[in-house]
């Protein structure tokens, strides 16, 4: 539900309800229907170059459009968290072994 001018969104929260019951009571705005996490469709806007890198990879591997995109968001994700270990623990090398470095590197 949009609030008109502003083009805001409500979003409402479920309380108790059963998989699929949709008629439930609604909570405090800000928070997002336990239904709507679990039941309802993505819509995704693309472009000429995406439809066709979609389609294209679905073709090639065998996959669906929306399996695609699935392992496409949960690799990056996963890249994302491998980059923070990474830098993680370059900076622990760097507190445990900067003073070394800074002699080997002025010799």
């Amino acid at each position: 539900m949009t609030s008109g001018a502003t083009g805001a969104v409500q979003l409402w929260a479920t309380l108790a309800v059963e998989p699929g019951d949709r008629n439930h009571c609604r909570a405090a705005v800000g928070t997002v229907s336990l239904w709507y996490r679990h039941d309802m469709a993505l819509t995704l806007r693309t472009d000429e170059e995406l439809e066709h890198a979609l389609t294209t990879l679905a073709e090639q591997e065998g996959l669906s459009r929306q399996e695609i995109i699935r392992r496409a968001v949960l690799e990056r994700y996963e890249r994302a968290g491998h980059r923070a270990r990474v830098d993680d623990s370059a900076q622990r090398m760097v507190d445990r072994w900067g003073d070394v470095l800074e002699r080997l590197g002025s010799v």
